[in-house]
């Protein structure tokens, strides 16, 4: 038996719900009148379509419908990447300062006008993405479409701009900071917060930035982009990876002194997959076998941890805090959990290492299990419950779509799945 074998159904699987009950969800948000997407659905299903719409949920939106074409071809979802396109375009771009705004009002006008690194971020990825996807289209002319390529363009030249803006405005001489105001000066991280407090620099900006800037040297080549993708994932060696605790520091202040003694299990799991396919982008390079040994040892660190140590091993808990296990299964951890675990199967296989990778294919079908039982919504309409309980119970009181909570993680998990395991 190998560890493909184990996983034979999970492909199926994943494109059927990806196909028939996420990618319509995601869909049905779509706001024709106003411009981009619904920005809040409620634990009963419904969508307010007054609510704020957030760049981040914007963008990975985009992100989400790009990478759907590219992997499936599905015209349908190119044109829902070209929707959230034109509204990222024409609405969360500050004209007069640069960068992009928080978010908006439901009909498009400027509401939290702070500019957060892990927004500018995820925008310049989701841009990458949807560049590739229009150069595709453009390329295959699967459609009579004169003007793809031209898209390609214009988005990829949008990327970076908002890239050059990080770079002049959200970094210092020792990494990037959070936040600074519409009109550029130092503010408050209120939006990114561990443990209560604002922080000065997180992992999530981190990672943001990182695969920000592996999607944009994937979409244009450019070599000073490279040399931001090798500083980015330096930046988890020298600076966020613990090596005595084996796990990602989540919160620093400006001079990265940490904040909280937190373990978080989705961060790492994410961050190791992340920084192997940023490796296989930037190819030879003098700390790529220093960074690929703390992917390893990152995943082997949370596997022991969260699935050997608890009592539910069938999924991976949200955090440990303070010495504490915070038990709540969070749809990203849940999602990157099988993105990470997915990765390590292929580290196992290339080093010819049979039991680990059986090992780690195993974890993948137990979580890919509990997703299936516990974190996935089967009401009509539905996408994925935001949080259960280690036992199963739905916290119906959040959101099922909202400022943070988009198709992102989880439509990334199907996608990774679909690529990884596609035999076709």
């Amino acid at each position: 038996m190998t560890a493909m074998a184990d996983l034979e159904g999970l492909y199926s699987e994943c494109r059927e719900h990806l196909e028939k009950k996420f990618i319509p969800f995601w869909k049905w948000l779509c706001d024709y009148e106003n411009g981009g997407f619904y920005g809040l659905v409620t634990g009963d299903l419904a969508a307010h379509k007054s609510a704020e719409k957030g760049c981040v949920l914007n963008s990975r939106i985009l992100w989400f419908f790009s990478m759907v074409y590219r992997r499936l071809h599905d015209e349908d979802s190119l044109d829902m990447a070209r929707h959230a396109y034109a509204f990222l375009r024409d609405r969360f771009i500050d004209r007069d300062n640069g960068g992009l705004y928080w978010s908006v009002t439901a009909l498009g006008e400027p509401l939290e006008a702070d500019k957060y690194c892990f927004c500018q971020a995820s925008a310049v990825y989701a841009l990458s993405a949807y560049a590739i996807a229009e150069h595709i289209d453009s390329s295959l002319a699967i459609r009579d479409d004169k003007y793809g390529e031209g898209r390609s363009k214009e988005a990829l030249e949008l990327a970076y701009t908002i890239a050059d803006f990080m770079e002049e405005h959200l970094r210092d001489e020792t990494g990037y900071i959070e936040a600074v105001t519409d009109d550029l000066l130092p503010t408050e991280n209120i939006q990114l917060s561990y443990d209560g407090e604002a922080s000065d620099r997180t992992i999530s900006t981190a990672i943001s930035v990182l695969e920000a800037y592996n999607e944009l040297y994937k979409a244009g080549e450019k070599p000073e982009i490279l040399e931001r993708l090798k500083a980015a994932v330096s930046m988890f060696l020298d600076r966020f990876y613990d090596r005595e605790n084996v796990r990602l520091f989540t919160a620093f202040d400006r001079d990265y002194n940490s904040m909280c003694e937190t373990y978080s299990y989705g961060h790492d799991l994410e961050a190791s997959w992340l920084i192997d396919d940023a490796l296989a982008t930037i190819g030879d390079w003098d700390r790529a076998g220093e960074a690929s040994e703390m992917s390893g040892r990152l995943v082997a660190a949370v596997y022991d941890r969260a699935l050997e140590q608890t009592d539910h091993s069938a999924a991976v808990p949200l955090q440990r805090l303070n010495g504490v296990v915070d038990e709540t299964r969070m749809w990203w951890v849940e999602a990157e959990a099988v993105n990470g675990f997915l990765n390590a199967v292929y580290r196992a296989t290339r080093l010819d290492d049979r039991q680990l990778s059986l090992q780690y294919a195993e974890a993948v079908g137990k979580l890919w299990n509990f997703i299936r039982s516990s974190m996935i919504d089967e009401r009509s309409g539905g996408e994925w419950f935001c949080a259960v309980s280690a036992e199963g119970v739905h916290d119906t009181a959040l959101p099922i779509a909202d400022i943070w909570k988009g198709p992102f993680h989880a439509g990334r998990m199907c996608l990774e799945v679909i690529h990884r395991l596609n035999t076709e």
